[in-house]
Formats: structure tokens, C-alpha cells, sequence
């Protein structure tokens, strides 16, 4: 599903904004929490039937192929990765995820590193 400003059907925004609210709901921390032990707990919230990947054998492969659909072909289009992409709650999840896709693409690969912080003084980085 996109959350874009596009033109839709009534059918599609009206899963849009359902969609739109529910997430926003999770991340303001408002919608009900479930428990899932006898102490008691609310810390679990439920996922949307339509978010689940039911197929748990295909799992991860289940999730590329549903967002990048024929990424062995696709892998060098950018509008096609640009446009797409898949959260993660933690870095294990995020490196199994980028693993499997790494191993779909026919050519070698090379990984960059990142920062999430501008450096200071003389620091010099090759």
C-alpha cells in the first residue's frame, strides 16, 4: 500500500486513511495495549490481518517480493527502490532483511558505511 498524495479510488483512500491513522496511533503510544502473560502487562499491541506475513516458511522472501517485486530484475532501477521500503523495529531485523535481499542480486555487491552524526575538528574519513 502507498501513503502518497495521489488519485485513488474511494475504496483505496478509505484504506489510506485507515491505514495512516492506525500507524500514527502506534506511534503516539494511544491504541490499546494487549496482554499477553498472566502479569498482566498491556505491552502488545495488534497488527492489521492485511499487514501479517501469514506465510511464516517464506517469511522475509514473502516481504521482498510483495515491495520489491522482481527485484533480480529491477535491482538497478532506481525509481523502483526509491519509491519502496521496508521498517524494521530492530538493526537484527534490518540486516537479516538487507542480507536476503543482497543475496538476490545477480552482480557482487559492496556495503558503504553511514553516520546519523556530522563530525567535528580534523577528523578526515577515506
Amino acid at each position: 500500500m502507498y501513503v502518497s498524495s495521489g488519485s485513488f479510488t474511494d475504496e483505496t483512500r478509505k484504506e489510506v486513511e485507515d491505514f495512516s491513522k492506525w500507524i500514527l496511533d502506534v506511534g503516539d503510544g494511544i491504541l490499546p495495549g494487549l496482554p499477553l502473560s498472566a502479569n498482566g502487562e498491556f505491552d502488545w499491541i495488534r497488527i492489521l490481518d492485511d499487514l501479517l506475513i501469514k506465510d511464516q516458511r517464506r517469511g522475509i522472501q514473502a516481504l521482498i517480493d510483495d515491495i520489491y517485486p522482481n527485484l533480480k530484475e529491477r535491482y538497478l532501477d532506481s525509481s523502483c527502490l526509491q519509491e519502496r521500503a521496508i521498517l524494521a523495529p530492530k538493526n537484527v531485523d534490518v540486516d537479516k532483511i538487507n542480507s536476503k535481499m543482497f543475496s538476490l542480486i545477480p552482480e557482487p555487491t559492496r556495503c558503504c558505511l553511514s553516520t546519523d552524526e556530522s563530525c567535528c575538528g580534523d577528523w578526515q574519513f577515506v
